[in-house]
């Protein structure tokens, strides 16, 4: 399974079904997403058990609500399976 800001882009450019990231909030209404840290610890424990991947995007920025790169590395503690021109992939082999 495969996590991603961008999952549109995933499965356009490696036809693999790709899920969108939790948003810390409701893009709509702005209101916050109450189970995200829930939620997003899981995928952290998932990539950190090799379950899941996780690629982020780095050119795109017009999703506000999805965390932050610095976020991720920096709550996640997630093992680098590759630092690429435009992103990073978290995952192990």
């Amino acid at each position: 399974m495969i996590y991603s800001n961008g999952p549109d882009a995933i499965r356009f450019l490696t036809d693999k079904d790709a899920w969108m990231i939790p948003g810390k909030t409701n893009p709509y209404t702005t209101r916050l997403h109450k189970s995200y840290d829930a939620e997003i610890e899981q995928i952290f424990e998932d990539c950190r058990e090799g379950r899941v991947l996780i690629a982020y995007l780095d050119d795109i920025t017009w999703r506000w609500y999805l965390p932050l790169a610095s976020e991720i590395e920096s709550v996640g503690d997630l093992p680098v399976l590759s630092r690429l021109q435009d992103g990073v992939v978290y995952g192990t082999r």
